[in-house]
């Protein structure tokens, strides 16, 4: 199921480290509410038989100088330093979809 990991990564969505665990980004961050989110699979996490692991939402601070008129969104945040990663839902690596 290691490949299916690999399939993910190919969608070049990003990555991130978080308290020692690999998330890679199932969609492009996007700003909700003050901050910038995606929803994520943990590289650690091992698929079941269907090929399910735990979905989790990834979220980052956004910076207090960042101007959005005068800088683009890969500014916007320390994309390396995550906020919080929080469980929420599952993942489908077979059909690579949140649900």
């Amino acid at each position: 199921m290691t490949n299916l990991f690999e399939k993910i990564e190919k969608e070049n969505n990003g990555m991130v480290e978080k308290d020692g665990r690999n998330y890679i980004l199932t969609q492009v961050a996007y700003r909700e509410d003050g901050h910038y989110e995606a929803m994520a699979v943990c590289k650690q996490d091992i698929p079941d038989e269907e090929g399910w692991v735990p979905g989790y939402r990834v979220t980052w601070e956004i910076r207090e100088d960042y101007n959005p008129e005068l800088q683009e969104e890969e500014d916007a945040c320390n994309w390396d330093e995550a906020e919080s990663v929080e469980e929420e839902g599952e993942y489908d690596l077979i059909n690579m979809r949140n649900v």
